[in-house]
C-alpha cells in the first residue's frame, strides 16, 4: 500500500523528500525482509518505485537494471507474479478520512485496516 500524507510545516516528514508539494507518498511494504530493515534502522527509508512513472511495474530486479547506479542497495526477493495489481494508493491528507486514489492488490485489506482505525471514506456522503 502507498499512502499520501501531508508534508507541510506541521508534518514530521522530511520536507526535502518532495520539494514544492504539500503531500508525500508513503509506502507500507508487504515484504517481511524490507520491514525488518526498516525496524532495524529505527526509521523510515526514503525509496522510490522500481519503475519510471507511467511505465509497467517491475516484477524482477532486471526490469530496473538501468536504475541500479542510482541505488545504494538492491535486494533481490525473486520474481513477482506477472499481471499482479500494483500498490493500492490511499490519500490520507484529510484528518479522519481516506480516499482510494488507485485500487491495487491489497485494496480490501487496506480499507478494512483504515476503517478499523475509524477512518471514513471521503467519497461517501455523510
Amino acid at each position: 500500500m502507498n499512502a499520501v500524507d501531508l508534508a507541510g510545516e506541521s508534518s514530521i516528514l522530511e520536507k526535502s523528500l518532495n520539494p514544492g508539494l504539500g503531500s508525500i507518498g508513503v509506502r507500507v511494504p508487504e515484504n517481511d525482509f524490507i520491514r525488518a530493515i526498516c525496524r532495524g534502522s529505527g526509521s523510515c527509508l526514503a525509496l522510490t518505485s522500481a519503475n519510471l512513472s507511467g511505465h509497467p511495474s517491475s516484477v524482477c530486479i532486471k526490469d530496473f537494471e538501468t536504475l541500479w547506479v542510482h541505488c545504494e542497495y538492491v535486494y533481490d526477493a525473486g520474481q513477482l507474479p506477472m499481471g499482479r495489481a500494483g500498490s493500492t494508493v490511499v490519500d490520507l491528507t484529510v484528518l479522519g478520512k481516506y480516499k482510494i486514489l488507485r485500487s491495487g492488490s491489497a485494496m480490501d485489506e487496506t480499507i478494512a485496516i483504515l476503517e478499523r482505525h475509524s477512518l471514513q471514506d471521503e467519497t461517501v456522503a455523510s
